[in-house]
């Protein structure tokens, strides 16, 4: 593919480009893209793999598929033991990992074990938006969208805005990157808005590796974490920093 095509995009359109199936980028426009990997988490995820079991498909159909539990890992009754029976089998009878309890949280595991820079994430979990941290498009949605998704269809979606975010200067005594989410949710509100957030300037979360003079103000779980999953969150399409090379010094799954 050449790169005169990505030409005049950023990272959010860059991907959806890549991915797209229908429809243009024109926001507030229905498109369809082709989603690369899924996530469910055990409280979502049994009504997801119940939905893909009745379409009849006999494998996941996406690159990659991982069933989590990290949410009802509470043993007092038979239920949330049932539901990871079962989504232990349905894992291994469709083709998708399966993380048992104790494994960690899936949005930050699913970020360090199968964050890919550039693919398209689909998750039936709200935190799913932290593999932006990453350079990946990663979406929270609904159960039934992820069935769909692993069924090898493809993510309807009203195409949108793309708030670039620069941040500049550096942090105050004590402040962390929660605090310049807040902020930054404050002045967006924390309405559903169709949007995608990304991370530009000199103090973005992405700004690392640039000798002494140039010390990073968010780094480690501020950038993987903070960054990219909160401002996802109240409806937005996705929320990403740029792919650099320090982080292909941490390697990924």
């Amino acid at each position: 593919m050449s790169r005169g095509r990505f030409t005049g995009y950023n990272l959010t359109q860059k991907i959806l480009l890549n991915h797209l199936v229908s429809g243009t980028l024109q926001p507030g426009q229905e498109i369809a893209i082709r989603i690369d990997q899924t996530l469910t988490q055990d409280a979502t995820g049994t009504m997801a793999y119940l939905q893909f079991e009745a379409m009849g498909i006999p494998r996941v159909k996406t690159e990659l598929s991982v069933s989590y539990v990290d949410h009802n890992t509470l043993q007092t009754g038979f239920e949330n033991a049932d539901d990871h029976r079962f989504l232990q089998s349905t894992a291994a009878k469709y083709g998708a990992y399966f993380f048992r309890a104790g494994n960690g949280i899936c949005h930050q595991v699913h970020l360090e074990r199968f964050g890919v820079p550039g693919k398209t994430l689909l998750g039936s979990d709200s935190h799913t938006p932290t593999a932006g941290g990453l350079g990946m498009l990663a979406i929270g949605v609904g159960g039934l969208d992820v069935a769909v998704a692993m069924g090898g269809g493809p993510f309807h979606m009203i195409m949108p805005r793309v708030v670039n975010i620069r941040l500049h200067g550096r942090l105050a005594p004590w402040a962390t990157a929660k605090d310049v989410i807040l902020e930054v949710l404050r002045r967006l509100t924390v309405k559903v808005r169709l949007r995608a957030v990304h991370w530009h300037g000199a103090g973005s979360p992405f700004r690392r590796g640039f000798g002494a003079h140039h010390q990073p103000e968010l780094q480690g779980a501020q950038r993987y974490g903070r960054c990219p999953g909160v401002p996802g969150r109240p409806g937005n399409r996705g929320s990403n920093c740029p792919y650099g090379q320090a982080d292909r010094s941490k390697g990924t799954g």
